[in-house]
């Protein structure tokens, strides 16, 4: 998972490579609780 950034800052480009590799975008703390919601299991 991972935070989008601005694409004009060097300093997200870490995050932009991920996002690309195949990252689960995320931009909320719900969309990640979400993710790890463990009351199926």
């Amino acid at each position: 998972m991972t935070l989008p950034g601005s694409i004009h800052s060097p300093l997200h480009k870490g995050c932009h490579l991920l996002i690309k590799q195949g990252a689960k975008l995320v931009e909320t703390a719900e969309e990640i609780l979400t993710e790890f919601d463990t009351s199926t299991c």
